[in-house]
């Protein structure tokens, strides 16, 4: 999963501003299993950060209700400053039915609007569909028609 997204990140980090939540399967407060060495290390080798005074708090609680881990997270890319990331974790509610908690993050900033590029599309025939000699002929008449092109 970690190199799908290492490879989401570089296709888009040039245009966009990058934010990674959800359930990572791996904690950052833990340090004796091999998952949490690599998310740590994606972490640092995307240049991934976490908000300000991130709560540590559990987000996942298993069915038992004893285990409890953290998992869950926002992970925004290091170079963007002019935006602002609050996270706040909820409580366990008796009446959610899921087994992570609610992680809520509040992004604050001034979204500016890039100029688009204007692309040129080129249509290309399909070989499949398309009949060869009346194709040819409606080119060999079209060069016809032109002076210098006989």
């Amino acid at each position: 999963m970690l190199a799908q997204l290492e490879e989401i990140i570089e296709k888009y980090q040039e245009k966009y501003q990058i934010m990674l939540c959800g359930d990572l399967n791996a904690s950052l407060h833990r340090d004796d299993r091999s998952k949490e060495m690599f998310l740590k290390q994606f972490i640092i080798s995307n240049e991934l950060e976490l908000a300000n005074k991130y709560p540590i708090k559990p987000t996942f609680y298993n069915h038992n209700k004893i285990s409890k881990s953290q998992i869950d997270y926002f992970l925004y890319k290091r170079a963007e400053k002019k935006i602002r990331y609050t996270v706040s974790i909820s409580d366990i509610e008796p009446l959610n039915i899921s087994d992570h908690t609610i992680v809520i993050a509040e992004v604050l900033g001034t979204l500016i609007r890039k100029q688009r590029q204007i692309t040129k599309m080129v249509k290309r025939p399909d070989w499949r569909k398309c009949d060869k000699d009346r194709y040819q002929e409606a080119i060999t008449t079209k060069l016809k028609s032109r002076p210098n092109c006989n």
